[in-house]
């Protein structure tokens, strides 16, 4: 599937809001030196050799520049953006129409494409500069913003982006720290989503660092939260970074990527905060550079004597460290701060319930298997090594007694159960609990057969809205929802499902249906058949009446129900009408009222249509009447007949008169036809 042969739907289909709060502006004026030194050149970090080896230029325009908040929302109040199109397009004015700028000339980075195990990327912007850091840590914050979030283009492409850093001088490969936190994943569109219905096979990636579609400020579709991009180096050394950004596979569905003014500076990590039942915590706010000097301070206050790059925390508070490292005529400084929580028991942060659904028992019991709460359990303590036990008291946890063995049969609905966590280090402990609880299956009530029709203007096919079965399956429940399926494999699970109307591709079907309850989250499934009638099997050749009348004003009264009995062919129980138009047939409305006596609306030649329902499956067939105010004047061919001489070249040669007479009667039986050689043989007969 390529995007340019579901862009048409796309451009059909979509509708994109975006909010009514200000729009970021972006500018492209500021030269590419004033551009990073403006917004990188920091006390810590020293910059050089800025380039910029591939962007918009190309297709006269500018791919980087500068962008401010404004009024808007965005989370940033200034910076760069890297972008695959025109960067004036990614802010300034509303724009809801789909970014696609930059063409085939424009081309790629091929240090993006090797960092990232790519290729086929184009419409490439790369910036490029080296640096000196006085820590052994730089960062900076950053938002990846794509017109890719829309339909399901993350479940198939990503546009390529990364910040590739190495040491300057040497061949070593480039590593790119534009990672998912705590993986070694690219950050992209597909590898940063919500959940994509529709799509077989695509669920949710890392969506915690998804914000949203059209969240506003910008004229992309979707972006990510604010992400934060670490690299471990050696301070006094000289590195290269390289931002760099591209489409991938064509031009389609511009991306950029907005890097926080003043956030690429040396920094210092304390790690995440800590509540431990140890008696202290050993803080390392070392940097790993010799020129630097550390203040360590507790809840705002300076901590005598301590000016090591570490401190042991003995007590429970806010702890800081002020680093400053003195660069000829200024001085560089960089902090951090961490909560120290010392106690004799941990504290833990809740455990959800453990909900199941119920079997089609509907007893209320099912099997919990206890130790699939394990990972959550460790999430909410600090790491280290643990023992988890579960009980079915409060002090059988505090003291250790009657662990329940997994899986476990609730009692009821919903059960407590008790959580002990024990630190095999220190010895620490921690005491939580969660609900066991069983949840009902909806009850999906078999619904009555869908009965269809052809639709005759389909050739046997129909549309069907299996819609119509939905109130009768959820009882009228509006926290259900229903979907259809061709497998009760798919009904499980809720994949691919059919969409509604749904065109039948047998004479009849079982379709299984997947009832979802969204209070509970559990769902119930049956089936529905859909069964195909057939239209009344009538007489649909065509049928006409002729007037025959004399005063050729083509106007005359016709019997419609004439030709009743001849469109039947002898069946029986059907009601007939007659329509003036071929929609109205369809629809079965303004019928003739008085079709014994119909007074023709079209002169000289006129279709009326024949609507035949069958009451008893509530299909039906249209045909149609031809009306002839005088057939032999409206409808017989009076051009002349031709034959070729033979090579006698005497002009005379025979005629089929009957072939001749077949053809001015153009299909139409029960006239009889003379001919004669003079007109006055004609008129006397």
């Amino acid at each position: 599937m390529l995007k340019e042969q579901i862009l048409p739907f796309v451009m059909g289909t979509l509708c994109v809001l975006f909010s009514n709060a200000q729009q970021i502006s972006t500018d492209d004026s500021l030269p590419l030196e004033q551009l990073i030194e403006n917004n990188f050149g920091q006390n810590c970090v020293e910059i050089s050799n800025i380039s910029s080896s591939v962007n918009g230029s190309v297709n006269g325009f500018s791919s980087f520049g500068f962008f401010e908040r404004g009024n808007s929302n965005f989370p940033f109040e200034n910076g760069i953006v890297l972008t695959t199109g025109n960067v004036l397009s990614a802010g300034n004015s509303i724009n809801t129409n789909p970014l696609n700028e930059g063409d085939n000339d424009w081309g790629t980075d091929i240090d993006l494409e090797n960092a990232l195990g790519i290729s086929e990327t184009l419409n490439a912007t790369s910036i490029d500069f080296n640096f000196v850091s006085v820590a052994n840590q730089i960062e900076f914050n950053y938002i990846l913003a794509s017109e890719e979030y829309q339909q399901e283009y993350p479940c198939y492409y990503s546009d390529g982006f990364a910040f590739l850093i190495r040491q300057a001088g040497t061949d070593e490969e480039f590593t790119n720290i534009a990672l998912i936190p705590g993986t070694n994943i690219p950050v992209n569109t597909s590898t940063i989503h919500e959940q994509i219905l529709g799509a077989a096979g695509c669920p949710a990636e890392n969506d915690q660092f998804f914000e949203g579609y059209n969240v506003g400020d910008t004229n992309y579709n979707g972006r990510t939260v604010v992400l934060t991009a670490t690299a471990t180096i050696i301070p006094n050394i000289e590195y290269e970074i390289k931002l760099v950004i591209a489409d991938q596979t064509d031009e389609n569905f511009d991306s950029a990527v907005f890097i926080e003014g003043n956030s690429f500076n040396a920094s210092v990590d304390l790690g995440p905060d800590i509540t431990t039942c140890g008696d202290s915590v050993l803080l390392n706010g070392n940097i790993n550079n010799p020129q630097a000097s550390y203040e360590w301070y507790q809840d705002g206050f300076l901590i005598d004597g301590a000016s090591n790059p570490t401190y042991e925390a003995v007590e429970s508070g806010t702890y800081g460290v002020v680093i400053t490292i003195q660069l000829n005529q200024t001085s560089c400084v960089i902090s951090d701060e961490i909560e120290i929580a010392l106690s004799s028991e941990q504290e833990v942060s809740n455990i959800s319930d453990f909900i199941l659904c119920d079997d089609d028992s509907n007893d209320g019991v099912e099997a919990f298997n206890l130790e699939s709460k394990n990972y959550e359990v460790l999430t909410t303590v600090p790491p280290s090594s643990y023992g988890i036990s579960y009980h079915l008291s409060e002090d059988d946890a505090q003291n250790n007694q009657n662990p329940i063995a997994s899986p476990y049969d609730n009692t009821s609905s919903s059960q407590q159960i008790f959580v002990r966590i024990e630190d095999t280090v220190n010895g620490c402990l921690a005491f939580s609990s969660f609900n066991l609880i069983v949840n009902p299956k909806p009850e999906a009530t078999e619904p009555d057969p869908i009965i269809a029709c052809p639709d005759p203007t389909l050739d046997g096919y129909t549309f069907i809205d299996l819609t119509v079965a939905n109130d009768q399956i959820t009882n009228g429940n509006a926290n259900q929802y229903v979907t259809y399926h061709y497998s009760q494999p798919e009904a499980d699970n809720g994949w691919n499902p059919i969409f509604s109307p749904y065109l039948n591709y047998n004479t009849s079907e079982t379709l299984f249906v997947r009832v979802y309850d969204a209070t509970t989250g559990c769902f119930s499934t049956t089936t529905i058949d859909v069964q195909f009638q057939e239209s009344p099997a009538i007489n649909t050749e065509n049928q006409w009446i002729n007037a025959c009348e004399q005063d050729f004003d083509g106007f005359e009264t016709f019997d419609l129900t004439s030709v009743i009995d001849n469109i039947l062919q002898g069946l029986t129980g059907l009601e007939l009408s007659f329509h003036e138009y071929y929609n109205d047939a369809l629809t079965g409305v303004n019928e003739i009222s008085d079709p014994e006596n119909y007074a023709n609306i079209v002169p000289n030649f006129q279709i009326i249509y024949v609507r035949v329902f069958d009451p008893t499956t509530g299909c039906f067939t249209i045909t149609q009447i031809e009306l002839h105010s005088n057939i032999i004047q409206t409808t017989f061919d009076l051009e002349a007949f031709i034959v070729c001489d033979d090579p006698s070249n005497d002009g005379t040669e025979e005629f089929d008169l009957e072939a001749v007479e077949t053809e001015l009667e153009d299909g139409y039986s029960e006239f009889e036809t003379t001919f004669y050689l003079t007109e006055d043989d004609r008129d006397n007969e």
